[in-house]
């Protein structure tokens, strides 16, 4: 019984944005054109939203990498999709290693997304992503 009400505690006390219990996180990514390792999270803060890349991260430098959130399933995504035409922008990425945080847009509901991408604008290339 104490093992039940201690389970019970534990889930009910994690955080909810958008009926989605955080933290979600993970170290899987899935490769489109370039290799990407490093663990992910998503965090609460002050009631906003953050996609948080840890100091472990990294993957090919770029000219023009872009994190977007996208409604369809990693699977789905081509390596040359333009994914600035159908996701919705959350920043340029600082850079292609080490620990970052990214604001989410202001009321994004993160079920409406299945997955979270970094994508090169100016070539049109997938490196790859995450998913949600």
């Amino acid at each position: 019984m104490k093992t039940l009400l201690l389970i019970l505690s534990l889930t009910m006390s994690a955080p909810v944005q958008n009926n989605v219990p955080l933290p979600q996180e993970g170290n899987q990514w899935v490769e489109k054109t370039y290799t990407i390792t490093g663990d992910w999270k998503l965090e609460e803060k002050d009631g906003d939203l953050y996609f948080v890349l840890a100091d472990n991260f990294k993957t090919s430098s770029g000219p023009d990498l872009k994190l977007y959130l996208l409604k369809t399933d990693m699977d789905t995504v081509g390596d040359r999709d333009s994914v600035d035409r159908i996701g919705v922008f959350v920043a340029e990425l600082d850079s292609h290693k080490g620990g970052q945080s990214y604001k989410l847009p202001s009321g994004t509901k993160i079920s409406d997304y299945k997955s979270l991408v970094i994508h090169c604008k100016k070539y049109s290339v997938v490196w790859g992503g995450v998913r949600l």
